[in-house]
């Protein structure tokens, strides 16, 4: 104790034997006595403790006064309005207020067992400081210390529920689709972003979600230390819009630019919504910038998406673009035998062959319509047979909009039009070649499951803008006239009797 702390408490014990006596001869202690005590109170507790002289302070300098606990308490209730319930819950409720033990003035808080990443201590001190300021214009810092971040920092895996039978080895590789599938194995096996972003493309039931799939799997089972994110791009937006309503826009974004892997499936949903495209785009230019993987599917090019912004096609289209073509007899054929030999079932090569060149180009089709013969062989326990074959998929098989190929499109029109086949593919740009060969394009990409990029190349091999363009133009003419809305009619069911 300090010498100021000795004599005061040498006071102290004569103040409290002067007023034992007043109170013996009176109900109280006079006025003088208790103010005298009180001073005498003051110079003992300053003499232990010189610098305890802030209200707010008591002994240790870390416990805030009932104040200061009050202005908390009222502060902890904007929190929660501001930052919404499950930010609150998860990352501000364990804190703790406390005082600046070297800040003899009071006005640094210190706020103990933050559940954040330490990029967001600064950005809640910045957010904090105001708030207090407004409950007491003394506070001039705020000061955030990380408690247990294990919360935060343990990798995890959150993903759409990844079906098993989803896997690399199980997808069947053919030219249509061999480069897709080279590009997604080599993304998955590499620890490190690879081809960055991957961006897979293909018409719907070929295989975009089976890779993506299995680019997931594989990392959560070679790479368990890394954090993986596998949504649809609906989920993405839906995600996005409820941080929103509960202010906690910035767990969202925690959430997302802290994974090491994010596959984002049906990319195209989130063309025309602006601000879900905004915050995916300076979500993947984060994760990019930091050297994490970032895995995009579509059914259609990044330049094919209508009302997708071009910042966010090019950035989209500046990794390793990979299509994952129709495809062919040979793979289809494949396909179905492996489909067969894994049921455990006989299917003769007959009827292989026959649903080879007759059922749908989707891949999600013919595992379908391979289904229903495995499970009527199963039940009914009789032989399968071509005959058999065309009566239990004859609803799948009488689909002739889906067996219209493009050369058959390019010859029904130019017929109509009476024009030479093979001006569908030359250049000349004459208007009495150039409306048919649109009106060919348009047909095409609404008679078939070929990309844009296909069909443009069956057109003398004009790029897929061409097609667009084409598109576009019959849509506009179909609005403005009749006539080519009948003729358009006429063509289709001409293409599909």
């Amino acid at each position: 104790m300090s010498r100021n702390g000795v004599l005061a408490e040498d006071q102290l014990h004569k103040h409290l034997s002067e007023a034992k006596v007043n109170s013996d001869c009176h109900e109280s202690a006079s006025r003088p006595a208790r103010e005298s005590l009180v001073g005498t109170l003051g110079q003992y507790l300053g003499g232990l403790n010189p610098g305890m002289s802030h209200p707010d302070m008591v002994e240790g300098q870390s416990e805030p006064s009932p104040m200061r606990q009050q202005q908390w308490a009222r502060l902890m209730a904007k929190l929660r309005s501001i930052f919404g319930e499950d930010y609150f819950q998860h990352h501000l409720a364990p804190l703790r207020v406390g005082l600046d033990e070297n800040d003899s003035s009071g006005s640094t808080i210190v706020l103990h067992g933050a559940i954040v990443s330490a990029a967001q201590v600064t950005q809640l001190e910045k957010r904090l400081l105001p708030l207090w300021q407004s409950e007491d214009s003394a506070v001039a810092t705020i000061r955030v210390l990380t408690g247990d971040t294990s919360v935060a920092n343990v990798p995890t895996t959150h993903h759409q529920r990844l079906d098993a039978k989803f896997c690399f080895e199980k997808f069947i590789t053919s030219e249509p689709n061999e480069f897709a599938y080279a590009a997604a194995r080599r993304v998955a096996e590499s620890p490190e972003a690879l081809y960055n972003p991957l961006f897979l493309f293909g018409c719907v039931g070929l295989g975009k979600t089976h890779l993506m799939t299995a680019i997931a799997r594989y990392r959560q089972q070679h790479f368990p230390q890394q954090r993986v994110l596998y949504l649809t791009a609906e989920s993405f937006m839906r995600r996005f819009v409820q941080s929103i309503k509960r202010r906690d826009v910035m767990q969202f974004k925690d959430d997302f630019r802290q994974v090491d892997v994010l596959l984002i499936d049906d990319i195209h949903f989130i063309a025309n919504k602006t601000s879900t495209q905004d915050e995916f785009f300076h979500t993947l230019n984060d994760l990019i910038e930091q050297g994490h993987q970032v895995v995009v599917a579509s059914d259609r090019s990044p330049h094919e998406i209508a009302d997708l912004e071009s910042r966010v096609s090019s950035r989209l289209g500046a990794g390793l673009v990979a299509e994952i073509g129709t495809p062919d007899m040979a793979l289809r054929t494949c396909f179905l035998e492996a489909q067969a030999n894994r049921a455990r079932v006989g299917i003769p090569p007959e009827v292989i062959d026959f649903l080879a060149a007759h059922l749908p180009l989707s891949i999600r089709e013919i595992e379908g319509a391979m289904n229903r013969l495995i499970a009527h062989q199963d039940l009914i326990q009789r032989p399968m047979t071509l005959e058999m074959c065309r009566r239990i998929l004859r609803d799948v098989l009488h689909q002739p909009r889906l067996r219209v190929s493009i050369d058959a499109i390019q010859r029904v029109v130019a017929a109509y039009y009476r024009i030479k086949p093979e001006d569908m593919t030359s250049s000349h740009r004459a208007r009495q070649v150039a409306r048919p060969r649109q009106v060919a394009m348009y047909l095409s990409k609404h008679l078939t499951s070929r990309s844009l990029p296909e069909i443009g190349r069956q057109f003398g091999g004009r790029d897929h803008t061409t097609v667009m363009h084409a598109m576009k133009k019959i849509t506009v003419l179909c609005a403005e006239s009749e006539e080519w809305v009948e003729d358009i009619r006429r063509l289709t069911q001409e293409l599909q009797q």
